[in-house]
């Protein structure tokens, strides 16, 4: 019996090139291709596999012999995978612009504290504010007193309506991001289905994109003292 420990969810651990080990799904997906170099495939073209289940198994029947032996595995599955998506714009929405006012506040810094000297701490409603520290030379250093040039920039709301074409790309760039991430790297995109629909309030995008990509992972493998099961002999066999 081989135990195939999983990785815990976040972790990367790195195998040696000589470390027993199995080739696991790293997805639910659709076999499209196999190419194993080393290892004991248990999986064949069109097979449909879930996530953590065997694709590759790190051990084989030793030549001449009814003994097996774990080797570490090798090889690249490629899976159809599907990833649905729903995605929302909404087709009005408030922004803060500038209205190209400024006002400024003078602050002396001691020991961190601020102390207004000259201006209002807020004098807009909206406003972005920065500031500039100015120190003195020797009385900075030794007193740990500075001044402060607070500037408010002036911001007012805006209701800013969205045109469909925007929305639509808005939320198609973001699907593509969120794809990016999930995938693979040498991941290719197959087919795209994209359904737009809207309401009084909000833009839509119910999509499903059909992907090939590389959903196979390495796991270490364990011995124990127990004989090799039936069906894992089937397996090998097989």
């Amino acid at each position: 019996l081989i135990i195939f420990v999983k990785e815990k969810e976040n972790e990367n651990i790195e195998l040696k090139n000589n470390e027993p080990s199995s080739i696991v799904s790293t997805k639910n997906a659709i076999v499209n291709k196999i190419i194993t170099k080393n290892g004991q495939t248990v999986v064949r073209e069109g097979d449909v596999v879930y996530e953590g289940q065997t694709l590759v198994m790190g051990i084989v029947k030793k030549r001449n012999s009814e003994e097996f032996m774990m080797v570490p595995s090798d090889g690249t599955i490629y899976g159809k995978t599907y990833y649905k998506f729903e995605l929302k714009e909404e087709k009005a929405r408030n922004v803060l612009i500038s209205t190209n006012k400024n006002k400024k506040s003078y602050f002396i810094k001691i020991n961190d504290k601020n102390l207004k000297i000259i201006g209002d701490t807020k004098p807009f409603e909206n406003y972005n504010y920065r500031e500039e520290e100015i120190r003195i030379p020797i009385i900075s250093r030794f007193t740990n007193i500075s001044f402060l040039i607070g500037k408010y920039y002036e911001e007012k709301q805006e209701i800013i309506n969205i045109d469909e074409i925007t929305a639509q790309n808005k939320m198609k760039i973001k699907l593509y991001d969120d794809l990016i991430k999930m995938c693979s790297n040498d991941s290719k995109i197959l087919n795209t289905s994209f359904d737009f629909q809207d309401d009084e309030k909000n833009y839509y995008l119910n999509a499903q994109i059909e992907v090939i990509e590389d959903i196979g992972k390495k796991v270490r493998i364990y011995p124990t003292d127990e004989k090799i099961s039936d069906e894992n002999k089937e397996n090998i066999n097989d």
